[in-house]
């Protein structure tokens, strides 16, 4: 029984966003920061992918950022499509799953592994587990998921795209009739100019995509730029026979 000094503890509040609604997270990064006061996050790559999606599309999306744009794309696929979502780190998973079920999402699979150029396991520790036995976190290949088509491959983290591209041959094999589109972020200029020769040399074309952290026409009509001049710097790349019409981008 509850005495009169008893207190509960307030339940955070949920926040609605462009896309849906989005539960507490208490990790403080940009994109959590985004979606407190913007309600929504880095919303051009959402507009620039909402144009080479339909209905009845796969999406293959590396990186959970607590399924802040997972949301938007399961709508653009509809429920005649699918979205892979693939994760490493267990809590981001779990928040990122959280938020599907609170806007009743039922074409996305999620899945706790990490994609690389092999396949086998890594120990995986959380923090402030140290007396537990670590957990073997799954490794594997794009080609070992046996995917039979997926029409995009979103790549949220930097510097993941040429391991990953090292274990797609067969998906990514010039013979197939459909081959996926990658839109990935770049990392420092070295490695940019690496992933950019890597997608190459599977026989695409690359675009430059420069995405503002701050949307002037965002979701909670908060007129305050945090981020003045902060952008990602990311590319789409196409296969090279694609009729797509993408003239609004640099080729590089």
């Amino acid at each position: 029984m509850m005495t009169d000094d008893s207190v509960l503890p307030s339940a955070p509040s949920l926040l609605q966003g462009r896309h849906g609604v989005f539960g507490p997270i208490r990790h403080d990064d940009r994109v959590s920061r985004c979606l407190r006061q913007y309600g929504e996050w880095a919303e051009e790559e959402l507009d620039l992918l909402g144009r080479l999606l339909s209905p009845g599309d796969t999406v293959l999306e590396l990186g959970a950022n607590y399924g802040a744009q997972t949301v938007r794309l399961s709508q653009l696929v509809g429920e005649q499509g699918w979205v892979l979502l693939i994760e490493p780190d267990r809590l981001a998973l779990q928040q990122a799953s959280a938020n599907l079920g609170i806007n009743a999402v039922t074409n996305v699979y999620t899945e706790q592994m990490q994609l690389s150029h092999v396949s086998g396991a890594v120990e995986q520790l959380a923090p402030g587990m140290k007396s537990i036995a670590p957990a073997r976190l799954r490794v594997s290949t794009l080609d070992e998921l046996g995917l039979d088509s997926v029409t995009l491959i979103k790549i949220n983290t930097p510097g993941m795209v040429r391991s990953v591209l090292a274990g797609a041959a067969a998906l990514l094999d010039a013979a197939r009739v459909q081959r996926p589109c990658v839109y990935f972020q770049l990392g420092d200029e070295d490695a940019a100019m690496a992933d950019v020769e890597a997608m190459k040399a599977h026989g695409y074309r690359c675009w430059s995509h420069v995405t503002y952290l701050y949307n002037p026409d965002n979701y909670l009509h908060n007129r305050v730029n945090a981020y003045p001049g902060r952008v990602l710097q990311n590319v789409l790349a196409l296969p090279a026979d694609t009729q797509a019409k993408v003239e609004h981008l640099v080729e590089l």
